[in-house]
């Protein structure tokens, strides 16, 4: 797919007050408009999942690594023999140039299951063993907050989705109100996602009664009228009508998928019924696609430059598995463990691919602007521990990150810790740091509460002590090799 939006937003709107963003289209700019917007914005996203992994299904076993330091390894994606790994299968093998594999990121806090774990580098501030420092501030919110990421205020600051057949709040997203932890919203259903980014928002965040669902989708029909008489402009250029077309088919792609399972239920009754409507009869398969069309338009559109999603769900076939058994064979059968995260990493996989599919404006793709994290709130999910989390990231963010390869940083010599369950390595902290500082931000800008760096490094285990030292006066650190930015 050719398509190339660029950094600024237009709107077009639709009878009923409806509206949807435009691409920036440069043959219809002033001469010198064009080259300020050619150069694409950083996007942020993350992709969050649960109960860990078993380290033999998701880690490839390499025969050889090159060493850059006793706790530095790597080794090049494209130089392992068949799929990367059980997990991380055929699927990434045309991504591999952009993947980035870590081994040996450790969370300093207490054990046990923690949603809050992936984007906060802490320990959820309510668990009752957590102590009183805990840290409740998520790095897709520091982003969203930050003149940084967006010097003009933005349309929407942040995507948070969190498919589900049923209304329920579970994102990954914290932060500190009034003194005290706040989980920040997502969006279960994809019709109000896509009515968030596309279209009018009704109360709630949800399409409302028959009526109003039936006047927003006629004001959406009326905006795509607009782009096509749009199309027939004699001023616009032909990559501009190819960039115009693509968003178009993109949208009314989504659109329809929805439309044609919501149109029986005629939108009556509880915005629930609307939502398990749209949901019953699909695969969770099309339920993440519908997700991640609406999330890549957003920001190819530059509607939003942050995002995240966390999924739920482990089956095409069995959208009601239950979580409690996915737990039960995190810990006692590792190869239905390996076979339902393998359907997760397909599921990223065709995130990625949508993502590297859109072409922006100097010629590099969605994801090449992008950093994507695909992180899990365990490490390998039978022993409860933050030890060695499994992580998954893409896309260089505009040369700030290195792809392509496989890196290790477990000490070796090997040293073990919660009874030899996994190697020492570093502080996931420092993936945190990195990632911020790769999206423009400095210390200044998402240190919080007069804390050094982010994340906490209390509560850890009295295994980690004697390795920690070294590591505390480096708080701001980069991830060697992956940064490839000083510091």
């Amino acid at each position: 797919m050719k398509w190339i939006p660029t950094t600024r937003r237009h709107f077009l709107q639709g009878a009923g007050g409806l509206t949807l963003a435009l691409p920036t289209l440069p043959s219809l700019l002033p001469a010198a408009a064009r080259s300020a917007v050619m150069r694409p914005p950083k996007r942020f996203v993350a992709v969050l999942s649960y109960f860990g992994q078993w380290f033999k299904y998701w880690y490839p076993e390499p025969t050889s690594m090159t060493k850059l330091a006793d706790d530095v390894h790597h080794v090049e994606l494209a130089s392992l023999q068949g799929p990367i790994s059980s997990i991380l299968n055929t699927d990434f093998d045309p991504l591999r140039k952009k993947l980035t594999l870590i081994r040996g990121l450790d969370g300093l806090c207490k054990t046990g299951h923690n949603g809050t774990f992936p984007l906060t580098g802490s320990m959820w501030i309510s668990y009752e063993h957590e102590r009183a420092d805990a840290f409740p501030y998520s790095i897709d919110h520091v982003l969203e907050t930050s003149k940084r990421v967006y010097p003009t205020d933005p349309r929407l600051p942040a995507l948070r989705l969190s498919p589900h057949l049923t209304e329920r709040n579970q994102s990954f997203s914290w932060t500190k109100r009034g003194g005290q932890a706040v989980r920040l919203p997502s969006l279960w259903n994809e019709a109000s996602a896509f009515n968030k980014v596309f279209g009018r928002a009704l109360p709630g965040g949800t399409f409302g009664p028959s009526t109003e669902h039936a006047s927003s989708m006629k004001s959406v029909d009326l905006v795509f009228e607009d782009y096509r008489s749009l199309l027939a402009s004699p001023r616009l250029g032909a990559d501009d009508r190819q960039r115009l077309t693509n968003y178009v088919e993109l949208l009314q792609q989504a659109r329809r998928r929805m439309d044609i399972v919501a149109r029986p239920l005629a939108c009556a009754g509880a915005p629930g019924r609307l939502a398990d409507a749209m949901n019953r009869g699909k695969t969770t398969d099309q339920l993440y696609a519908n997700h991640f069309d609406v999330m890549v338009s957003a920001l190819a559109c530059d509607i939003t430059r942050v995002a995240t999603i966390v999924i739920h769900h482990w089956s095409s076939t069995d959208p009601n598995l239950s979580p409690s058994a996915v737990h039960d064979a995190s810990h006692s059968n590792p190869e239905k463990n390996a076979m339902w995260n393998a359907w997760i990493a397909k599921q990223v996989a065709v995130l990625l691919s949508k993502m590297d599919a859109i072409t922006e404006a100097d010629g590099s793709t969605l994801l090449d602007n992008s950093a994507v994290l695909w992180s899990n709130e365990l490490g390998q999910g039978e022993a409860h521990v933050f030890g060695d989390i499994p992580v998954l990231l893409a896309g260089g963010l505009q040369g700030q990150l290195r792809t392509g390869h496989f890196i290790d940083y477990r000490q070796n010599p090997r040293v073990g810790a919660y009874a030899n369950r996994y190697f020492i390595g570093r502080p996931y902290n420092q993936l945190l740091v990195t990632l911020l500082e790769a999206m423009g931000l400095e210390p200044q800008d998402y240190e919080r509460d007069g804390i050094k760096g982010f994340g906490t490094y209390s509560g850890i285990s009295p295994e980690y002590y004697q390795h920690l030292a070294k590591y505390v006066p480096q708080r701001r650190q980069h991830l060697p090799f992956y940064s490839l930015r000083a510091g």
